[in-house]
This record gives C-alpha cells, structure tokens and sequence, in this order.
C-alpha cells in the first residue's frame, strides 16, 4: 500500500506513539496535542493557506483569529466538493451531521445536541442563518436551501445563544450568499443531468446574473434554480416505480445600494417551492408493508408533500466611525400541506380491514423577526457588541387530523379534524465584549436576555367515534411565558502570529411550546419549558507551517429539561413534555493544507460521546386501573443522530490544460459511524455506519467549463434516520442516496 506523506509536524516518537494509540478518542486528543507543539514553531502566517473573513462574532474576522470552534467554506470550494445544499454539509464540516427526515426536510445534529421532540411551534437544536435571517426561528426542520451561488458557509460548533439566540444549542449554520456587484455585469450558469444506480435522471439549471444599475452605487442580483429530483424507491402495490421523486424550485433577487460610503443598505427576496412523494421504504429500493406484517394491507396512495415559503430581507449598515450601525428586518410566509397513506395498519389496530390517511391542508406561517445592534469597529483594546431582537411567529395548522373508514364497525368516513392556531411573540437584549488584558491575553464575555410568550388555541371541526376526544364545538386554550438568561465567559490567548488557544464556557435553550393536543384529553400537559444547555470548551487555531493549519477543540456538553415525546396509554397521541439530561463529551481536529500550487488537502475527525444522563418512564394512567411505564430513554443511551465517529479527507488538485482551460480533479471521503433514531435506543431503529466516496472531474475556463462526477461510489444502502409505523412493528427508513452519476456544463460572461 503506498502511503501518501505530508510534510512533517516533527512529532517526537513518544508523541507519535501516544496520537496514535488507544482508538479515536484518544487520537483525536493525540493530534490535538502534537499540534500545539508544532505551533510554537511561531511562525507568521503565509500566503499559502486561504484566508476566510468570517462574521461569526457579527463582525468581520479573520477565521483564524475568532476564538470560536468553526468551519468557514468557500462558495468555490463547496461546489468542487458536490456540497449542493446543508443536506452534505457534514461531508466537510467536523462534529456536523446531517438527517434527512422527509423530501426538503434536514435534520441537523452539531456535538451531539439533535432534536428530541418539538410542537407546532417549536424550532431546531441547531441555528440556521441565511445571512441576517434566522430561519431557524420560523420552522422546526432546516429546508433544503441551496448552496448556490454562495460567499461561503460557516459551521459555528458549540452553543451560540448569547449572539444567536433561541435553538443555538448545538451551534449555528450560516450561509452567507454573494452580493450584488455595482462595478461590473458578470453571470453564469448550469446544466446538469444525474442518474441514479437502480433509480431515475435528475435534472438541475442554474443561473445568476449580476447587473449593475448605477455605476458604484446600485446593483442587481438575481439567482434561480431549478431541479427534478430523481427517485429510486419502488411500490410494488401501486405498480410505481422511482416513486420518491420531486421538483424543487428556488429564486432569489437581491438589490444593493451604497449611496455614501458609509451606509449600505441590502434588499432580498427569496422563494422556494417543493413538491415530492416521501422516500420512506421498507428495505432498500422497496416499500411494501407487506414485506414486514402479513396482515397489513396493500399502500392505498403515495404520501405526498408540498411546501412554498418566501422570505424578505432588508438590511441597513451605517458606519458611524467607532461603531456601525446595524437593522435587520425580516419576514418569512410559508404554505405546506401533507397527506399521509396509514391504510397498511388498519388491520393491526382494528382487526378489520379499512382505509386510513393523514394529513394538514395547509399549514401556515406567517413571522417577523428585527434586530437592531450597534458594533464596534476596528481592533482595540475593547471590542464590543450591543443590540435587541424581536419575534412575532404566527401559525395555522387547518384541517390536520385522520380520516378512518371501517365498513365492517358502520363506519364510513369518521373524520376527527381540528384547526390549531398557535403564536409566538419574544424579545431579547443582548451584548457580547472582548477586552485585551495584553497584546496576546483576551476576555470574552456575553449576556443575552430572553422572553417570549406563546399561545395555542385548538379547535374541533368534528365528532369523532373512534377519537373520544375530537368533538366538534369544544376549543381549548393553552400557553405561557418563558424567559432564560444566557450567558458566556471567555479567555483567549495568541502567543505568535500562528497560534490561538482559548477556553469558553457558554450557554443555550430552545423555546417551549403548548401542547395542542392536550384539548380535551387530561393526560397530555398543556405546555412544556424550555430545555437548556452549558457548555465548557477547550480549543485552539494554529498554522505550524505556512502551508499548514491545525484546528481543534475538546468540549463537555450538559443538558437538561429535555424536550421527549410521550404517547397516551392507546398510541392514539402523541406530546412533548420536559425530562431527563444528557451529556456529551468529545473532541474535533481539522487540517486544511496547500504543499503545493493547485493542491487542497484537508483531514477533518470528530468524536463524541453523548449520552442520556438519567432514565425517562412514560407513567400514565391506566384507564383499567393502575399505571402504565413505557421507558422513553435510559441512562447510558446514544442521543439520536450522533455517532461516535465522523471523519472526512478531501483533495483537490488544479492544473493547466491549455491557455483558456484548466483541469481540476477532486475527491471527498467521508464516514459516518452507526446511530440511533429514537432515545429509547431501540434496535430496529439503529443506522448502520456508512461511507461516502464523491469524485469529480473537468475543465474550466473563464467562458465555459465541463464536469463529471459520481457520488456514493460505494452505492451504500446504510439509512439516515429510521421511524416506526403507528402499529405492528413496520419500520419507515430514509436511505442515502443511491450511487449517482452526473455531468454538468456550465458558462460565464
């Protein structure tokens, strides 16, 4: 086997020994190590590592000079690695990983902090930004935003509520997108076709134009995006095959004015469209219930799934002189309906054949959040942030509920619907300070203030035979008031130019919710609190050599107030209320290294160990008397959709072809270990560790350029995230995508 060798880290024999001993935990801490030795090399940084300016601290930043644990990827670096949309993020990011939960909707999971369980208005473990827009803030599942035409993404790991508020409890995701351009009209665009192994094509067109308006003053940016998603599942019962395919259409404008020097006012529009069928199966390729329970009956439709949502931006900076100034207003509006095929689990609930479904028509948001913050510029002994923020979410849940027909009991349409109307309205002061002590000693320090309150109005639209407790004409009203304090507490120190160690403690939450199905039923709470996080981290950014940088960090994470689902004693409903902690321990190291002109070589490697902290019992009351438990986590479980291990390597190698053209190869490999799917740790939601081989090649000029890649090149058939079927032990899987091959062609002006 030929091994391929870097230039040395002059690691000492027991060094080496001790990096590379004792499996990957103690490997990670291994290189840690050896890294901070390497770095009191103090050698000034070089040219011959990419630079990122990043915004992590809400001013700009060199990446390596931020003491926070992050990722910063460039737009042209996220399209040679295939990364699309958040969806592949974790391919290149350490201690990230991604979910898919349905067609367009992620899961994110940073350090082990993942979604346990969320209402109707309910947001993520994980921020997601899409530059001043907190899209988090709006929706409990990150959409499938693409990456195109991005400045860059960054991956903020460990909790970032002081700056970034509610759900940072994980970390935050940003993407940040390319702004108009007043000097010079300048666009591209792509084609592309893919092909799935044992699935259908996959059509994408992109394009991006920039247009100047007023020479230096005012431009135009306009982004849309088109794709035919291809499906590769098959449904033997309806006689369908690629029955999981979908259309997702994206659109962007952006206008951007600079009528003085110091002010700058941004304007955007962004929409998105999706229309698909889930890709759920039973066993790779297939979904047929049958397969699993004989009793279950043939699928009667495909479950279908459509989602708009449109989100505005205006952004205003004015610098000041010592500060700037700066407001974001924005407001996000989105319409999705599903409908849900459950005839297969008649039998297994009522003995009896019968039809099933259900569904929501439509769910509706309607929320506005502001900020106002005033920034301190430049470098000095004092840097400084200071702001407020405003929320005010509305949201419909109409026609949601079940419709049941069983001819055999006289029942032949018993249809138990509700409409549920829920707000949220929060507020938030928040400051965030560095002070030098000396030329290479820090604080860091932050406070955020947080209130919100909420409120659930639940109505019945019919009488229910089968549902005791929908009847028509009964509403229920549920809410409350919720405030946290979130704090962070910091000290950095920069001994030379190349190196940057720092320790951090800090804090997160995600926001409670009501209840809406407690209306009429005793059992369900009316409303849950939020769950909270601390955090302490260790970590350092370092470039030994000028070629070279060394990122790391090792951190403990300890949470409490989980928000878990419960069920009532029949199965029938299902509700989220506080229990339990976890805890998650764990480390990352990432090196990105240029050796030579035209080669990106880089080594990402997270571990974790994140666990529930104390046993959860779903106690109920028996209706025939006594109780019933059912063990919703136990002490020592996996928290769902972290795995122990994540690693990636990439490279990229650039050369010349002719004049006009050059040539660029590129690889990413990237491991997931095994996780589970539920706290309960349940066997048959566990998902196996998998790998994922991304190779690409081409041409690329100033005109036009040509590219083919093939994804999961290994045609792995592991699952992303798993659920079980309301009944009789059926298992839904989300699987990775089948192997893809694809061209793209693209040009320039």
């Amino acid at each position: 086997m030929t091994r391929c060798r870097l230039h040395p880290l002059a690691l000492s024999s027991t060094q080496r020994r001790a990096a590379f001993s004792g499996g990957p935990p103690r490997l990670a801490l291994g290189l840690l190590a050896a890294a901070v030795g390497s770095a009191w090399a103090q050698q000034a940084p070089a040219d011959g590592v990419q630079t990122i300016v990043v915004t992590a601290q809400k001013r700009e930043q060199s990446a390596q000079n931020v003491p926070v644990s992050l990722t910063a990827i460039s737009g042209k670096s996220l399209e040679a690695a295939g990364i699309a949309s958040a969806a592949d993020l974790d391919q290149v990011a350490a201690g990230l990983t991604v979910g898919s939960i349905a067609p367009g909707y992620l899961s994110i999971t940073i350090r082990g902090i993942s979604d346990l369980g969320g209402g109707l208005l309910g947001g993520p473990a994980t921020g997601f930004y899409i530059d001043e827009t907190p899209l988090s803030a709006f929706t409990g599942s990150m959409p499938q935003v693409a990456f195109w035409d991005a400045e860059r993404v960054e991956v903020l790991r460990g909790p970032q509520g002081t700056l970034f508020g509610e759900g940072s409890m994980g970390g935050t995701v940003r993407l940040i997108t390319v702004k108009p351009d007043a000097k010079a009209l300048s666009g591209r665009a792509m084609l592309g076709w893919s092909k799935l192994t044992g699935g259908g094509d996959g059509v994408t067109a992109r394009a991006v134009v920039n247009v100047p308006l007023m020479t230096n003053e005012l431009a135009l940016r306009v982004n849309v995006s088109h794709q035919d998603m291809p499906g590769w599942i098959a449904v033997p019962d309806l006689n369908v095959k690629n029955a999981n395919k979908g259309k997702e259409e994206d659109a962007r404008v952006a206008l951007r004015w600079t009528p003085a020097k110091a002010l700058t006012v941004d304007l955007s529009y962004a929409q998105q469209t999706l229309n698909a069928k889930d890709g759920s199966a039973t066993s790779p390729g297939i979904y047929r219930p049958l397969d699993i329970v004989p009793t279950a009956q043939p699928v009667a439709f495909l479950t279908t799934r459509t989602s708009k949502y449109d989100v505005g931006n205006l952004t205003v900076n004015y610098d000041f002189g010592p500060a700037t100034l700066v407001a974001a207003l924005s407001n996000y509006k989105r319409s999705a309906t599903l409908r849900d095929d459950y005839t297969p689990f008649v039998p297994m609930f009522f003995g009896v054949g019968g039809t099933a479904e259900t569904g929501v028509n439509p769910l509706s948001v309607n929320a506005s959040t502001a900020e106002v913050r005033l920034v301190s510029n430049g470098d000095k002994a004092l840097n400084w942030t200071v702001g407020a923020y405003a929320k005010d979410d509305r949201r419909q849940q109409a026609n949601s509920g079940t419709k049941i027909s069983l001819p055999a009991y006289g029942l032949p349409d018993d249809e138990a619907l509700n409409t549920t109307d829920a707000s949220n309205k929060a507020t938030a002061l928040f400051g965030d300070a560095e002070y030098k002590l000396t030329s290479d000693v820090a604080l860091q320090a932050g406070l955020r203030e947080y209130r919100a309150t909420n409120h659930t109005h639940t109505a019945f639209l019919t009488t229910s035979a089968i549902f005791s407790y929908n009847v028509a004409g009964v509403t229920r009203d549920s809410g409350g008031t919720a405030t946290a304090t979130l704090p962070k507490i910091g000290i950095s120190w920069k001994p030379s130019a190349g190196l940057l160690l720092f320790a951090k403690a800090s804090t997160g939450f995600r926001d409670g919710d009501s209840n809406f199905q407690a209306a009429n039923e005793p059992l369900i709470p009316a409303s849950y609190n939020p769950e909270k996080i601390r955090a302490y981290e260790l970590g350092l950014k370092s470039q030994p050599l000028p070629w070279l940088t060394v990122n790391g960090s090792v951190y403990l994470n300890n949470w409490t107030d989980l928000q878990l689902t419960f069920s009532t004693p029949d199965g029938l409903q299902s509700y989220i209320q506080n229990a339990g902690k976890a805890k998650a321990t764990g480390a990352e190291i990432e090196f990105a290294a240029r050796p030579m002109a035209g080669l990106r070589l880089g080594l990402n490697l997270a571990v974790v160990d994140a666990k529930i902290a104390e046993d959860v019992v779903n106690v109920v009351n028996n209706p025939a008397g006594g109780t019933l438990s059912r063990i919703i986590a136990t002490n020592g479980n996996r928290i769902p959709s972290s795995p122990k291990l994540q690693a990636s390597v990439s490279a990229a190698y650039e050369f010349p072809v002719t004049n006009s053209l050059g040539g660029v190869v590129s690889a990413n490999f990237s491991h997931r270990g095994e996780t589970y799917s539920d706290p309960a740790n349940t066997a048959s939601l566990k998902n196996q560790a998998y790998n994922n081989l991304y190779l690409k090649a081409g041409v690329n000029g100033d005109v036009w350029g040509a590219n083919v890649f093939i994804a999961n090149v290994g045609n792995s058939t592991a699952t992303q995230q798993k659920s079980l079927a309301p009944a009789g032990g059926i298992v839904w899987n989300n699987y990775v995508q089948p192997r893809t091959f694809g061209v793209e062609f693209n040009a320039s002006f």
